[in-house]
């Protein structure tokens, strides 16, 4: 998945928040394999986006805020 991928899927669809497990950013953590950053996600989308760490326990933190 990349973040171009997101954006299409998400463009006019989203809520408050964009959450999304750290593991679909490269190994360095800084972009999607497009070379897309979740920075960029963010502004073209309008709303916060947040790399989680996998596994349920960040999620829950991160919705539960």
């Amino acid at each position: 998945v990349t973040g171009g991928d997101i954006l299409e899927q998400l463009r006019g669809r989203t809520g408050d928040l964009v959450v999304f497990p750290d593991c679909m950013l490269r190994s360095e953590g800084d972009c999607f394999l497009d070379d897309k950053t979740p920075e960029q996600l963010a502004q073209e989308l309008g709303v916060p986006v947040e790399a989680v760490p996998t596994g349920g326990e960040a999620l829950v933190q991160v919705l539960l805020r």
